[in-house]
Order: structure tokens, then sequence, then C-alpha cells
């Protein structure tokens, strides 16, 4: 995995890990990888100091 860009709390069981890009968009269409529930792009919240510039 890459350096984590994004930070994600599910809103069902409150788990919240550090993902990057990729990850974000397989959570995003698959749901919360420890309880299933579906994920917005409100869950997600940039780190501080991510350097991404793509």
């Amino acid at each position: 995995m890459t350096e984590a860009e994004y930070r994600v709390r599910c809103p069902s069981c409150a788990e919240s890990f550090a993902v990057d890009a990729a990850m974000r968009d397989d959570l995003l269409a698959a749901g919360c990888v420890l309880c299933g529930a579906p994920l917005s792009e409100a869950d997600f919240v940039p780190l501080s100091g991510s350097s991404s510039t793509s």
C-alpha cells in the first residue's frame, strides 16, 4: 500500500483507519471491510501533510 492519504470512519461500526486513494475507491464501491456497511464520500477525510499532486 502506498502512503495513506485519507482517514475513513465507518458510520456503522465506528472503526477508523487510514487508506490510500485506491483503497478509498474500493471502500466506496464495496463498503466497510469490517462490518460491510456502505461508505460515502463524507466518511473520508484527507490527512494533513498529504503530498498528493495527482
